[in-house]
């Protein structure tokens, strides 16, 4: 029996990515890995062999850490002789499998990470003594008294409530190079995500009929900003369907399969049949397919873990019941590691790597601190303390010049937030990449470590993240209908990523929050001034940030605020904001009040629809016909 001090199970790119973290730091660990190789997993999925994870080389800007936000599949790594970024296995914007599966075997070997391979996991229990967790494998048995587990995906989810669901072949099972089976048949497809729309742009070319299954509406991932949901390149079937090439998706979830004696497969089907005049009622309907696939998304719940019965989430146990640093929420030490962060996060990108990279750099530095009583990652800025616009303007600058190119924040938003304290006694901190729910739950370690920078305890605490505003608008408005900024007047309608400055004072060991400011958006997601002119709109980010700085920390009042504040303040009025708009804003026509009442007019019924919503102005583009007669005026 061999103990360590900290076990990962799987060598995917989360135990990979966490293993380095451990190796740097010089803390004692192991990895076990199944099978004989690391990434295995890529070496089967996706079916098809093309990865959904961009690699895109080419962005402009030079700096490494913004070129980071654009590569989805490296890791983090420090500058070392011999270091390869994922871009130099590839061109492709998005990229084969295989290739990924070089990365990582060389990742691994480079850094000398220690795997343990061909060591299958059979059952981890808790030793109810002194409380360490006994991993009992094929080979030997381990001990530990800190688990990650990064096995990834571990098996389809399959919907066993469908009688004959059997019947139907996995996706996991798929030939993707057998098309002859399907030429000129008729396919149903059950799921409606990456894994359903990808199989089905596959045999598109090939199947005289393919039907999609979908139990809800698809969910584009442009629309919600979410990765994992369906992306762009897996929704060729979509524009088939709506321009009639016989390929369809169809709203009724199969209730039962039956396999015909010719080896064809009969389909029931509940279609439910309603409007507002007649009551909803369910219709039976049958079809009849030649094959069909079951893609209904995976699993992320080892059975290696059911002696500590682990809690799960909702939708048949597919994903552990996490917090928000990952840790299992009945399972104290156990925690969870690469795309099953998404259990915690369905609006970022902790189910891919390019999200949970950084995950596991908060949660290595939380586990410093939890069990080993290290700092956080921060740094003393060397400014140095003092009641004037010189200190709020080097503060801001340095948040601004951060913002312009984390890559950490830019990926996991909302999810991860940097936090300055700004103490009375001293110098300011600035702590990166911490779980931003976790503070505002009170995590009293998080709290504890963050408040420690302050010697006596007074002193204003900001936590900075970028987020996107779309969740203000009514439901129904597609993202892309915004063409035009939306949060130059209003910043808090900002709908495109922005930064967002949260203002807390340490209060009874908690942080209460004071005020919430944000930002202005701009196109190409950067803060600073160094590309722009001072006067460019897209560049008053960091100006403002100076005004909301001096405004919280010197404690000003909403009547005394400076002009551009203004625009980030509740308290300040629709029509002084656009007032100081013509004052700030260079307006090249500007409309008269006969205008603006033609416009209101115009778009009253939208403005109905409105009234429920945080942020109750139009965006432009919705109604630029409208605009178009107002403009004729």
């Amino acid at each position: 029996m061999t103990y360590h001090e900290a076990i990962i199970i799987g060598a995917g790119p989360g135990g990979l990515q966490m293993s380095y973290f451990f190796k740097k730091a010089g803390r004692p660990h192991i990895v076990l890995e199944q099978n004989s190789f690391v990434g295995s997993s890529f070496a089967k999925y996706p079916r098809h062999g093309t990865l959904i994870s961009l690699n895109k080389k080419n962005n402009f800007f030079k700096e490494k850490e913004f070129n980071m936000r654009h590569d989805w599949n490296s890791l983090v790594e420090d500058d070392c002789e011999g270091k390869k970024y994922f871009g130099d296995y590839t061109d492709e914007l998005f990229p084969p499998a295989k290739c990924l599966l070089e990365y990582l075997h060389d990742y691994a070997l480079r850094n000398q990470l220690p795997v343990k391979f061909s060591t299958h996991v059979v059952s981890v229990e808790r030793d109810l003594v002194d409380g360490h967790f006994v991993i009992a494998t094929n080979t030997s048995i381990f001990r530990c008294k800190v688990l990650l587990v990064g096995t990834g995906a571990v098996g389809e989810n399959y919907q066993s409530d469908v009688p004959g669901i059997e019947l139907a072949q996995k996706y996991e099972d798929h030939n993707p190079a057998d098309l002859n089976r399907y030429k000129n048949k008729r396919v149903l497809i059950i799921g409606g995500g990456n894994s359903g729309f990808e199989t089905a742009n596959h045999l598109a070319g090939t199947a005289a009929i393919i039907h999609v299954a979908l139990k809800r509406p698809v969910k584009h991932a442009w629309d919600t900003h979410f990765v994992g949901d369906l992306r762009a390149i897996n929704n060729g079937l979509l524009d088939m369907y709506q321009l009639k090439s016989l390929h369809a998706t169809i709203g009724d979830p199969p209730s039962k399969i039956e396999k015909n004696q010719s080896g064809t497969f009969t389909v029931t089907f509940n279609e439910y049949i309603g409007d507002a005049d007649i009551a909803v009622g369910v219709l039976p309907l049958q079809r009849e397919y030649d094959e069909v696939i079951s893609c209904t998304g995976f699993a992320w719940m080892p059975k290696f873990l059911s002696p500590l019965s682990v809690a799960t989430k909702e939708n048949l146990g597919r994903y552990p019941q996490i917090s928000p640093t990952w840790e299992s929420v009945n399972t104290k030490n156990l925690f969870f590691i690469g795309g099953a962060m998404q259990g915690r996060d369905r609006k970022a990108a902790s189910g891919f790597i390019h999200g949970f990279r950084y995950n596991i750099q908060s949660l290595f530095h939380i586990l410093c601190a939890r069990y080993w009583d290290q700092p956080l990652r921060s740094e003393k800025l060397s400014i140095a303390p003092a009641k004037s616009s010189e200190f709020c303007e080097k503060l801001s600058a340095f948040v601004c010049d951060r913002l312009t190119v984390a890559a950490s924040l830019f990926q996991m938003f909302s999810v991860l937030c940097d936090v300055m304290v700004v103490p009375a006694d001293g110098s300011p901190t600035y702590i990166y990449d911490v779980p931003k729910q976790a503070i505002l739950e009170g995590d009293e370690l998080l709290l504890s470590k963050i408040l420690s920078f302050s010697k006596t305890g007074a002193c204003d605490v900001f936590l900075i993240c970028l987020d996107f505003g779309f969740s203000k608008y009514p439901q129904g408005y597609s993202s892309n209908n915004f063409l035009q900024d939306t949060g130059t007047v209003n910043t808090r309608c900002g709908a495109f990523l922005h930064p967002v400055v949260s203002h807390c004072v340490p209060q009874n060991g908690k942080l209460v929050r004071k005020g919430e400011y944000h930002l202005f958006e701009t196109l190409d997601i950067r803060f600073n001034t160094h590309f722009k002119p001072l006067e460019s709109a897209s560049t008053l980010s960091q100006q403002l940030l100076t005004e909301v700085l001096s405004y919280t920390i010197f404690k000003g009042a909403p009547e005394d605020a400076p002009p551009l504040l203004k625009f980030a303040l509740t308290e300040t009025s629709v029509e002084e904001k656009r007032r100081l708009f013509r004052k700030v804003f260079p307006v090249v026509e500007e409309w008269s009040s006969e205008q603006r009442e033609m416009w209101k007019s115009l778009h009253i019924e939208a403005q109905r629809k409105l009234l429920s919503s945080e942020c109750t102005h139009v965006p432009l583009p919705v109604c630029s016909e409208q605009a178009k007669v107002v403009a004729k005026l």
